[in-house]
């Protein structure tokens, strides 16, 4: 999680797999390949900004999922940031930082245990998601790091700052993609 600044407005935002699927279901596409086709140096200023615009939404509305905070759609979103006189120029460090660190595994375990030092994490996460209850056919639906954000959901510190006992169900799972 990351909070950008122009003038007085402030922006929570976080590059999870969340936001990815946030990007595909309203703007269709892949978001990787979008950030390759559209965050280029030869590119208009014009088409940057709205190109970052709508991967910032993204990620705020990722961040606002996970604060359980109000969201809205991105026309709205657009309106209301324009409104305020939000210059993405003043934050283009703190997102391109942002994407670069939270679309990766990094994110969750740190620069220490990314890379070819992380061990097998990939017969971790399967381990995990067979114990939530989770088919090999619906972890071979996710990647790594969408698992890695369901887990943190449903296994994260409560109120009190323990570790509840509750598995998250397969219905569960299926209600935070959209089956």
């Amino acid at each position: 999680m990351r909070l950008i600044r122009s003038g007085k407005t402030e922006l929570r935002i976080r590059a999870t797999n969340l936001a990815r699927i946030y990007f595909s279901q309203e703007f269709g596409c892949e978001l990787d390949r979008y950030v390759i086709d559209e965050i280029r140096p030869e590119r208009e200023i014009q088409r940057l900004a709205e190109a970052l615009l709508k991967i910032v939404w993204v990620m705020w509305k990722a961040d606002a999922y996970y604060n359980k905070s109000p969201m809205m759609d991105y026309a709205s979103w657009l309106k209301w940031i324009i409104e305020r006189k939000f210059d993405i120029s003043d934050c283009i460090s703190g997102i391109m930082a942002e994407i670069e660190h939270g679309f990766t595994v990094t994110r969750t375990y740190g620069a220490e245990n990314s890379g070819a030092d992380a061990g097998n994490l990939a017969q971790k996460v399967a381990a995990v998601a067979l114990r939530m209850g989770m088919s090999l056919d619906d972890l071979n639906e996710l990647t790594s790091q969408a698992m890695i954000d369901l887990m943190h959901e449903y296994v994260g510190k409560d109120e009190n700052g323990e570790q509840p006992k509750r598995q998250a169900t397969l219905r569960e799972i299926g209600m935070m993609y959209g089956r």
